[in-house]
């Protein structure tokens, strides 16, 4: 006798580890002296992070060049061309033509100071300057790199108390301004491209100088025009920083000053194209003015240095975020006949330094709780009676029965901190399939004396 079976929903959720401290830990407290405004870009083909430039609690502004390999930081000599020393500028990664892009900044002196209008690259060895027309000169704006189109995007930015709200794009060639309407005037927000879904991603800042003039908008840029999301999320503020990070699956804002620019934040937020959502662990030590990128090849967060108060003189530390285990693949929905077994399978990934064990428990969907969000609405497996793997990567389930087709799901945990994971699934408490013996009424797999009780409940319904 073989009937068809359809699992429908199948899914995998994660849970939290508590082997090791989540979130962010200091890495190391020597290295550039320490400062704000800096920026920072991860260059891919060099597997290095650079930094150039900020500003001292001194009011002195810098003109120096730093490389971080993942555990120490070494200083660029300096010698050769470079930008002039400069705060307020923004650093880019162009994976295209494998160099940073350099643009703008602030010299702090007498009334509003000079703020720049220049364009330099960094090809991992020497700086090189592109006498090019563009946006004119500011500080304080927001930089990606759209790696599907190959250019660089930049986006408002002030010069004094005049904030602008203008779209450029930098093909490597020439800058171009880019007619669109899109977020208006702002400074001291921050963008980053999502590699995924292909957009670049702005967040916060300030329309003007005012104190509370700061905001919690999320934009997209499509290279075509923007598009404003309306999502809850992390608090308005300004001066944070941004990157994108392949293993939450989306862009992350951490840090900042809020709206009432009275309090640091160290919070840490990713958007995956649907909703903000706050990452567990250890937060940031709170600051501003701050610089951010994701190394990849180390599967990590880097933060340097910063603001951490009107009072307190500019950071010098440098912390890193891993990479969190994430789903690397999905349980399919499957179908099956009653006497074949069928089987689930997920793909977790951790970062490379983590040695932590991973934790896997599959759970059965409990068909008399009629909301999936409930505490009871699922059911955890344990082997036995055709059950196998409740607690492995594949679960395996010999002679299906109807009963057991109302979606499954697998909590991980363990690992380095497996984020709260959240797909697009679906799963069925009604199940569809082929009834190879016509007495058996009730669909249990058998025949016997409840299939009567379920002929005359038909034969009442007039089916």
């Amino acid at each position: 006798m073989s009937r068809v079976l359809s699992f429908v929903g199948a899914m995998c959720v994660t849970g939290l580890s508590a082997a090791q401290p989540l979130g962010w830990n200091v890495a190391v407290m020597s290295g550039p002296s320490g400062r704000a405004h800096a920026a920072m870009a991860y260059q891919v083909h060099h597997a290095t992070t650079v930094l150039f430039g900020g500003i001292q609690s001194d009011n002195i502004v810098l003109d120096d060049t730093w490389l971080w390999n993942g555990t120490l930081w070494s200083e660029v000599p300096g010698v050769g061309p470079r930008p002039a020393a400069r705060a307020g500028h923004r650093l880019v990664y162009d994976s295209t033509r494998g160099v940073c892009v350099l643009f703008g900044g602030e010299v702090p002196g007498g009334g509003l100071g000079e703020h720049l209008a220049d364009t330099w690259e960094w090809d991992g060895t020497q700086w090189g300057a592109k006498p090019l027309q563009g946006p004119e000169g500011r500080s304080l704006h927001a930089m990606a790199f759209d790696a599907s189109r190959g250019r660089v995007v930049l986006h408002g930015g002030a010069r004094g108390l005049a904030y602008f709200g203008d779209t450029w794009e930098y093909d490597g060639v020439a800058w171009s301004r880019v007619n669109v309407a899109g977020p208006g005037s702002r400074a001291s927000h921050a963008m980053a491209y999502d590699a995924r879904r292909r957009v670049t991603v702005l967040f916060g800042g300030g329309r003007s100088a005012v104190s509370g003039d700061e905001v919690a908008e999320t934009w997209e840029f499509d290279g075509v025009a923007w598009r404003q999301r309306v999502a809850e999320g992390p608090v308005a503020r300004r001066h944070h920083a941004m990157y994108f990070d392949p293993d939450v699956g989306g862009v992350v804002v951490v840090g900042g000053m809020d709206a009432a620019r009275v309090r640091l934040l160290g919070d840490t937020w990713a958007w995956d194209g649907r909703e903000w959502r706050e990452l567990p662990g250890q937060p940031l030590s709170a600051r501003a003015l701050h610089a951010a990128a994701y190394d990849a090849s180390r599967g990590e967060a880097i933060v340097f240095g910063g603001h951490a108060g009107a009072v307190a003189p500019v950071l010098d530390d440098t912390w890193r975020r891993l990479a969190d285990c994430r789903i690397s693949r999905q349980p399919k929905d499957q179908s099956a006949t009653s006497d074949a077994p069928v089987t689930f399978v997920i793909e977790v990934a951790s970062p490379p330094a983590c040695t932590n064990p991973v934790t896997y428990q599959w759970q059965r969907r409990n068909p008399t709780v009629a909301d999936p969000a409930a505490r009871d609405a699922w059911i955890d497996l344990n082997d036995g009676a055709g059950i196998f793997g409740s607690r492995a990567p594949n679960l395996t389930i010999l002679n299906p029965t109807p009963g057991f087709a109302t979606g499954f799901r697998c909590r991980v945990g363990g690992g380095c901190g497996c984020e709260p994971f959240e797909g697009e699934f679906t799963y069925s408490d009604t199940v569809n399939f082929s009834l190879a013996c016509p007495a058996d009424f009730n669909a249990d797999g058998g025949v016997d004396f409840t299939d009567v009780e379920a002929f005359f409940e038909r034969w009442e319904n007039g089916c």
